[in-house]
């Protein structure tokens, strides 16, 4: 058997919860180099331009000039924009989010209080807020923050159920529970992503 490793996919979908008739009138791709993908979302009296994984993007939507430099951004013709970790810019609009500091995991642990991660320094996001743990530059997976609290110079964030897998800090080594043979050594951070909205 030979295996071959293939080319990058990327596949979109667009979900639009409704009660009833969609207000979705099309979704059309726009090209806009340095970026993943972006889409033009038409709906009754509005257009949205979702831009995703963006890198010194750069190109025209709607007679204006459009860049971007974020993970997604979503630039809309009535209503508030959204930026996730980056900037963007639209003629003379601009928005920009603070960049993110990433706090090194000490410890993953399970007991009655539930599973809880043990964090290098103060960092104490709001309950309900997502986390992103980042395993050695090779995975990612977001969590619900149930509560965080100071402990001594470090922080300890309780998740909003298990996060599947388990940490070895001496060899810097994450295991997934759930998915055999799946393991990540290196440096594993937590950070949220800054959200930007204007």
């Amino acid at each position: 058997m030979i295996r071959r490793r293939g080319g990058k996919s990327l596949f979109a979908s667009i979900v639009e919860p409704h009660g009833g008739e969609s207000l979705i009138q099309a979704v059309d791709v726009v090209d806009l180099p340095g970026a993943e993908l972006a889409l033009q979302v038409t709906m009754a009296g509005r257009r949205d331009l979702v831009i995703v994984n963006a890198s010194n993007a750069r190109g025209e939507w709607q007679g204006e000039e459009v860049m971007a430099d974020a993970e997604l951004a979503i630039l809309r013709s009535s209503g508030k924009s959204v930026v996730v970790n980056g900037a963007v810019r639209r003629g003379a609009f601009a928005l920009k989010t603070e960049p993110f500091v990433d706090h090194r995991l000490l410890a993953v642990t399970r007991d009655e209080s539930g599973c809880s991660l043990l964090l290098e320094g103060r960092f104490l996001p709001p309950e309900g807020a997502t986390v992103v743990v980042d395993h050695a530059g090779q995975r990612t997976s977001g969590y619900r923050v149930a509560s965080a609290t100071p402990e001594g110079e470090n922080s300890r964030l309780v998740l909003v159920g298990d996060p599947g897998f388990e940490f070895d800090a001496a060899t810097g080594t994450s295991r997934f529970v759930f998915l055999p043979l799946t393991s990540y050594a290196g440096s594993h951070v937590v950070r949220m992503l800054p959200v930007g909205r204007k």
